[in-house]
């Protein structure tokens, strides 16, 4: 049992009862004072490594932006959560939304990894120029060679606009 502030995106733990648990009957009321100690009032869950605030509910870990959208809602999510700010551990009600898998990828910030400043854009040796190319649908577009990496990412801006990326998509 929680509750959940929909300005600061956290969910804290209430306090629960004896009849709550689900060990044995003449162990709940110990149970529950101990829990109530530890978690009533606190903040619920903790950041796992890749960035998500997770909780361990009956003991299966659940995305905390999930719990936030159906204690809001009244109801689970009916396909995945975006977190429109590409900040994984932001929480806040007005920085969730319903999407597909498909808009959920256009909301991706720019891989750790990359070297060129830009999604979607690399250096191919061999021709000496800078390629773009941009993933939809789980198929893959080459959008073209060029001889700078701003020519590159403009051409990708250009294809992000036309498959209706999310303006965020790319950013740091």
């Amino acid at each position: 049992m929680a509750i959940y502030d929909p300005s600061s995106g956290y969910v804290i733990w209430m306090e629960r009862g004896p009849n709550t648990f689900s060990c044995a009957e003449n162990e709940r009321t110990r149970v529950s004072s101990r829990w109530n100690k530890l978690r009533s009032g606190k903040r619920a869950g903790h950041m796992n490594s890749n960035g998500y605030v997770v909780m361990c509910i009956e003991g299966k870990t659940i995305q905390g932006h999930r719990i936030a959208w159906a204690l809001h809602y009244g109801e689970w999510p009916s396909d995945e959560i975006d977190h429109i700010n590409g900040n994984k551990s932001d929480n806040r009600i007005s920085n969730l939304r319903v999407v597909s898998p498909r808009e959920n990828s256009q909301n991706r910030k720019r891989p750790k990894t990359n070297s060129s400043g830009s999604i979607g854009v690399h250096y191919h040796k061999r021709s000496m120029s800078w390629h773009a190319r941009i993933m939809v649908d789980g198929k893959r577009h080459h959008l073209g060679s060029f001889n700078t990496s701003g020519e590159a990412s403009e051409a990708y801006d250009r294809a992000a606009k036309k498959f209706n990326f999310h303006e965020n998509h790319g950013r740091s």
